[in-house]
């Protein structure tokens, strides 16, 4: 209650109750986690509190992004090209802590980065990848890394390979906007997920040839996407993956339960790929398409009705999802396939790529009630759902590990 004087009293009681610290009082091992959790500034200035979370702060992995040039050990790096404006205000500062003397006109990361066998997550954006012939033979480089992002970055199909083999805990990649003649992923025994995107191919950048996705012993991967025809030619324990293809026992990838396709289905070369990539992943249960903007070809709609029998189709698939859907006759042909083929489907989402459109909406919907009836007539009954395309899809979504698909956003 207010005291006579104006100010306002607490009793001795209350005092004592809001004065106690409670997270001092945690755990070292739960106090280590929140400080590795903080942003670096962040986590220095906890020194302060008391001789123990000095002891803390001195043994735990930190978090370092871009200018934040502090001692580690590091338990995440994420280095952007503003690390180059750093060096330039200081050189010496920047060797200092991190102990690479970087020049501020190359886009050469430093190879000192690969050392860091306190990595957890590792960051990666707009550099040209170092050669990794400077790792040790049968050794984990990365003992304790599970998440690597490379975004806009320049990196060789051995470097690839070594990366992820020199990985044991490695859980989820993502090559973002990145360039590779190959990208090889022979033995990963704990990739979950792994994810391409590159909205806009550069076919300049790859010298006019796709890049190789093979896919090796990834007895643990369950999440794969987006494959473009445009860009990627996928490779399945040593079979390359043409149209037209047949899974074999050898060319099939059966713990991938979620794929994700960039296909233009009015292109006949692409869509002609998609039975081919749907073949090898016999077990998926969700699929993603994402197609073009505009019709560039002259869609084939025979192939479709052609296409031998498709595993995942006849036993797994449930959920189809359709991103940008514009209600071109090359689409619809591809919903028809799906409706007669997948004989266990539960639900079709259309995202519309005008949701404003009253007319165009009005259009799709009495061609699908079109389509749907004819299944319906054949006993084998799906709902489908149409929506507005909703928010872009970007890194933070992809990279998103707390979302179980990452592509349904």
């Amino acid at each position: 209650m207010p005291h006579k004087c104006g100010v306002n009293f607490v009793p001795k009681k209350a005092r004592d109750v809001k004065s106690i610290d409670r997270i001092s009082g945690l755990p070292d091992e739960l106090l280590s986690n929140i400080v590795a959790r903080l942003p670096l500034k962040d986590a220095a200035r906890t020194a302060v509190l008391s001789p123990r979370w000095r002891r803390v702060w001195a043994s735990t992995p930190l978090v370092l992004c871009d200018v934040d040039l502090f001692p580690g050990p590091f338990r995440s790096i994420c280095l952007t090209y503003s690390f180059h404006r750093a060096v330039a205000r200081d050189v010496a500062l920047a060797c200092r802590w991190l102990r690479v003397l970087a020049d501020n006109t190359s886009t050469s990361l430093p190879s000192e980065v690969l050392f860091v066998a306190s990595l957890v997550r590792l960051d990666l954006r707009h550099w040209d990848f170092p050669s990794t012939d400077c790792f040790p033979r049968a050794s984990y480089v990365f003992p304790r890394l599970r998440e690597l992002y490379l975004r806009d970055i320049h990196i060789g199909a051995t470097d690839i390979d070594r990366l992820l083999q020199y990985s044991p805990e490695l859980e989820c990649v993502i090559f973002w906007m990145s360039v590779a003649n190959m990208f090889q992923v022979l033995f990963a025994p704990s990739l979950e997920r792994l994810i391409f995107w590159c909205p806009i191919p550069d076919v300049q950048h790859i010298h006019g040839s796709p890049i190789r996705l093979s896919i090796g012993y990834t007895n643990n991967l369950k999440v794969l996407g987006y494959l473009d025809p445009r860009i990627h030619e996928l490779e399945v324990r040593s079979t390359v993956i043409k149209a037209e293809t047949k899974p074999g026992p050898y060319s099939v990838a059966p713990s991938v339960s979620i794929l994700a396709l960039n296909v233009r289905f009015d292109v006949p070369k692409e869509a002609q790929m998609v039975p081919s990539f749907l073949g090898c992943f016999p077990f998926i249960h969700t699929l993603h398409s994402a197609g073009g903007d505009e019709p560039i070809g002259e869609p084939n709609f025979k192939f479709w009705l052609e296409a031998s029998p498709i595993k995942c189709l006849k036993s797994t698939l449930r959920k189809v999802v359709v991103k940008n859907f514009r209600g071109y006759d090359s689409e619809f042909s591809f919903l028809r396939f799906i409706w007669e083929r997948a004989k266990v489907l539960q639900k079709l989402v259309i995202d519309l790529a005008s949701g404003d459109d009253p007319a165009l909406i009005k259009e799709i919907i009495t061609k699908l009630k079109s389509q749907a009836c004819v299944r319906r007539v054949k006993g084998r009954k799906a709902t489908f759902m149409l929506r507005s395309g909703g928010r872009k899809w970007c890194l933070n979504i992809a990279s998103n590990l707390t979302l179980s698909d990452p592509f349904d956003f």
